[in-house]
């Protein structure tokens, strides 16, 4: 089981960074589905009740878009900006997802390889994208998506033990799902103290959860670097923010998003 974990899923490397390439796009394809359906209370899962079911239409003339409509970063490329339909401009945020999706494949694969070990780490990567994107617009972290990235941490943390990198199972436990725990803990505290000092909410709550969901993949011995790379984050993508909008209030998830990825490559190359 240790060596199936930890065995290359392909033999030959250009090989694997064709599939890489074509997989991270895809995954960057189903981010900017996410990042449009799930604030709307669309489905992505299940066909439900909407008129096109799980089909991708334009936002604009509601036209269903056919396969060549669908080609990550080429078919934005390639229409100029606009649906081929109506004419009127699809967002940036379409190919921005894609791309930033592709990036963070790119950054795991580089650090972690493509092994059965890493596939939670690349499924994860489209829904903190997801996220990340959501909080921008809406300023709002979904919890059908956090809650994805916490159980695929669970998926993670049983992989790593079935690998054997964690051989003390209750070691393992304490460190990874009382990482959940304090994590949890810490940001609620933390919010709570700041929002008596501040008079102002200073973390939602979907900021807590996300931090819970960050200590079942990294562990209590990160929260110090996380809580770190978080504050310096936030500053700059604060002032970033306030710069571009003049709007003081600004969203914390992506500084929460960019800083959890960072430990995780940090951890991945055993700096941490």
């Amino acid at each position: 089981m240790i060596a199936y974990l930890n065995a290359p899923i392909f033999e030959f490397q250009t090989f694997e960074i064709i599939v890489l390439l074509i997989c991270g796009l895809m995954f960057g394809s189903f981010a900017s589905a996410l990042t449009y359906r799930v604030p709307r209370n669309l489905p992505w899962v299940t066909k439900g009740k909407s008129e096109h079911g799980l089909r991708s239409a334009c936002p604009s003339c509601k036209t269903l878009l056919k396969p060549r409509d669908l080609i990550p970063l080429l078919s934005w490329a390639s229409s100029k900006g606009q649906c081929r339909h109506c004419a009127q401009p699809i967002p940036k945020t379409y190919p921005a997802c894609e791309l930033l999706t592709l990036l963070g494949c790119v950054g795991i694969y580089a650090i972690y390889g493509m092994t059965w070990f890493s596939l939670p780490f690349f499924l994860m990567i489209p829904f903190l994208i997801a996220l990340m994107m959501i909080d921008f617009e809406h300023m709002i972290l979904p919890n059908q998506l956090v809650a994805i990235i916490f159980a695929l941490g669970l998926v993670a943390l049983t992989m790593r033990i079935l690998s054997g990198e964690s051989p003390d199972i209750t070691a393992s436990l304490l460190i990874y799902i009382g990482g959940a725990c304090l994590f949890g803990v810490f940001a609620w505290a933390l919010g709570f103290i700041m929002e008596k000092l501040l008079k102002k909410e200073a973390l939602g709550f979907g900021d807590v959860k996300f931090f819970a969901a960050v200590g079942v993949w990294v562990g209590i011995p990160a929260i110090g670097a996380f809580c770190i790379a978080s504050g310096f984050i936030g500053v700059a993508l604060a002032l970033v923010w306030k710069s571009r909008t003049g709007e003081a209030v600004f969203p914390f998830g992506p500084a929460l998003i960019l800083s959890f990825y960072t430990v995780l490559l940090l951890q991945g190359s055993h700096f941490l």
